[in-house]
């Protein structure tokens, strides 16, 4: 598989597009943006400990929530030259909120792991979860190019391993770090099938913002799936995918106790109702900005809350 290749002295560097001028609602727009991450992460925190019955517990969802907001505002950074493209309004101020909010994260994030330490409640997926979010934004990993030698790539440029990370690294903020903080939970079958119907449904989220995105990646030169698949090929994959997903759901429902209707039914409503309603957004009401960004990530928070009316309901 072919990655942009960066060399081992320096990274390379694309020349952004000329910025223009920011607003008042591009910094309004975009610390929303921002912020929403770590306040995404914290509430779904939340919501797996309510679920498994371990009431609210904030420092683990604060740590998890100033991670987020790190990961994110690193992105920024190093995401300038395709900003430039994709959000020619926005981002100067990205690059500038970025780098405020990324000390903002490291407060946050130091303050709620020495609390966390002291309490004894500090495990190494914390700095996992970190490490990851690192790795994802910088040039770090090294990569054997034929005919280029050893250079050095981020896990962004690794069309498969992108959405993947992001996946796997939300689900195990959301999911792993709840268990392994609170008191041990019941062995239930349900929660492997909700931790993996979340993880699907963080890849789509990532999925469908790269296809948002995939103008103006490939005029930067940023090989993600969306880019390589097209539009249509990518709506293919996904209905695809979402009707694999689904028939696993009915076929464990109808041959094992593993689900109840209240788990399946909720399951199936996120499988088959946020591609939905992402594609009905993006296809047909031509919403742009600020609507569509909301639709698109408001996949953790109708989750979320899906997750607490589940608690009500065992």
């Amino acid at each position: 598989m072919e990655v942009p290749a960066v060399p081992l002295t320096r990274p390379s560097a694309i020349a952004p597009a000329r910025p223009t001028p920011p607003s008042s609602e591009s910094w309004l727009h975009v610390a929303g943006v921002l912020l929403l991450m770590p306040a995404i992460a914290g509430l779904c925190v939340g919501a797996v400990q309510v679920y498994l019955g371990q009431g609210l517990r904030p420092l683990p969802a604060a740590l998890v929530a100033a991670l987020a907001l790190t990961a994110y505002a690193l992105n920024r950074l190093t995401d300038h030259a395709e900003d430039a493209r994709n959000h020619p309004r926005d981002a100067w101020v990205r690059l500038r909120l970025g780098g405020a909010l990324l000390l903002v994260a490291a407060l946050g994030a130091g303050a709620s792991a020495l609390a966390l330490w002291r309490r004894d409640r500090l495990h190494p997926l914390y700095g996992l979860i970190l490490v990851a979010g690192i790795l994802y934004s910088y040039p770090l990993i090294p990569w054997y190019r034929r005919g280029g030698g050893l250079t050095l790539v981020r896990l962004k440029a690794v069309p498969p391993l992108k959405n993947l990370t992001i996946a796997a690294t939300w689900c195990a903020s959301v999911f792993l770090v709840p268990l392994l903080d609170g008191p041990p939970a019941p062995w239930r079958p349900s929660l492997v099938l909700l931790a993996v119907g979340y993880a699907l449904m963080v890849w789509l989220n990532s999925f469908f913002c790269d296809l948002r995105d995939a103008a103006g990646d490939r005029a930067a030169g940023v090989p993600t799936l969306a880019v390589q698949l097209g539009p249509a090929r990518a709506d293919h994959w996904v209905r695809l995918l979402s009707i694999a997903w689904v028939a696993y759901l009915a076929g464990t429902y109808f041959s094992s106790d593993w689900l109840d209707l209240p788990h399946l039914v909720f399951l199936l409503a996120s499988a088959i109702g946020y591609p939905t309603l992402v594609g009905l957004t993006r296809a047909r009401l031509r919403l742009s900005g600020g609507p569509l960004d909301l639709v698109v990530e408001s996949s953790d928070v109708l989750f979320a809350a899906g997750l607490l009316i589940l608690a009500r309901l065992s």
